[in-house]
């Protein structure tokens, strides 16, 4: 779930300052792998929890394979036959209209604020390295 939140933050940051653009669609899973880590804000940037940090990088770092989750997943679930899809890469997409980017506006103020704190720490974080 943080690492989803991860995205949203990374799309309110986008919205908010005007700097949009179209990300390309992933035919394999290798590519969806790499564009899904491109399209995040640094966890660093967001949470202080060194742990869940960790967590996020570790269970992220080529893709989320869990071996354990897709066993269960299978046993659990699929085998069952309980209602289920198989995605492929390219259509696990999300189509955001350009009326609705253009028309977002960030009303709660904490979050305009927690953005602009966020921008400062990955300006600096981008200096140092």
């Amino acid at each position: 779930m943080a690492h989803e939140f991860l995205h949203y933050v990374e799309y309110a940051k986008k919205f908010s300052s005007g700097n949009i653009t179209s990300h390309e669609t992933s035919t394999s899973v290798y590519q969806s792998m790499y564009s899904d880590r491109c399209h995040l804000v640094n966890p660093k940037s967001v949470f202080n929890n060194r742990t869940l940090i960790n967590l996020i990088n570790r269970k992220f770092e080529t893709g989320l394979m869990d071996e354990k989750l897709n066993r269960k997943t299978e046993e659990k679930w699929i085998k069952k036959k309980l209602p289920h899809k198989y995605v492929r890469p390219e259509d696990n997409t999300n189509a955001i209209s350009p009326t609705s980017i253009f028309n977002y506006k960030i009303t709660d103020h904490n979050l305009k604020d927690k953005l602009k704190e966020m921008e400062k720490i990955e300006f600096k974080r981008a200096q140092r390295e």
